[in-house]
């Protein structure tokens, strides 16, 4: 939990970071109208509560909106206008994802209250991802690549953290037991134990071996003698 609390609002900055680059582009892929006539449809909770006071967010101007709303108009293009629109979806979004209130923190638990709720974070996730992000040209932007807590939420799965827990089994050793195999950290196998002996026992009977050799040569130079 602590884990997770942290990590969202340092993967937001990063996200509304990547964000303020793409408003950057001239023209807008095109999903975006789609998902902007959708969004403005459906009101999701962080469009119904925030998009009218998103031209007033310093994320408004982060994103790059037009001081100047009227002179940006005259020469837009559809594409432009589509891209303005999701300009202030964007902002009503991440403000109630990341900004809104301490209560944003909780935003990826679905058991907690935030500001936007995590389905509704999800929805937002899944358009910058599964469907902006392949139509974004690498030459210019990198497709978002989300960080592993967005990822649990687009995957509806409960976020683990961002170091995958060690999943590195040892067997123990019983009394009077050698293991044949032990599980290591990487993966790979050792194998302790050959056909029921161990390392120790072939050892002795090597040395026990060499003994009798150099004890046989003794008595064969003392016969000759």
């Amino acid at each position: 939990m602590i884990e997770g609390r942290n990590a969202w609002p340092r993967v937001g900055t990063l996200r509304q970071q990547w964000l303020a680059e793409f408003f950057q582009r001239k023209t807008a892929p095109k999903p975006v109208l789609p998902f902007v006539t959708k969004m403005l449809v459906e009101m999701p909770g962080p469009v119904r509560d925030y998009l009218t006071s998103s031209r007033r967010s310093t994320l408004y101007e982060e994103f790059g909106g037009p001081a100047d709303l009227d002179q940006a108009l005259r020469d837009a293009s559809t594409g432009q206008q589509a891209r303005m629109l999701l300009r202030l979806i964007a902002v009503a979004f991440e403000h109630q994802m990341t900004r809104a209130s301490q209560d944003c923190k909780n935003t990826w638990r679905p058991d907690q209250y935030g500001p936007c709720s995590s389905e509704d974070a999800a929805l937002w996730l899944r358009f910058l991802v599964n469907t902006l992000g392949p139509e974004l040209g690498t030459r210019t932007l990198q497709p978002y690549q989300p960080a592993p807590i967005e990822q649990a939420l687009i995957d509806g799965t409960p976020y683990q953290g961002d170091v995958p827990v060690d999943q590195a089994e040892v067997v123990e050793e019983s009394p009077g037991e050698h293991p044949a195999t032990v599980v290591l950290e990487t993966g790979q196998y050792s194998h302790a134990a050959r056909d029921g002996r161990d390392e120790d026992a072939t050892s002795d009977v090597t040395v026990e071996a060499e003994n009798s050799d150099a004890a046989g040569r003794d008595f064969d130079g003392a016969e000759a003698a």
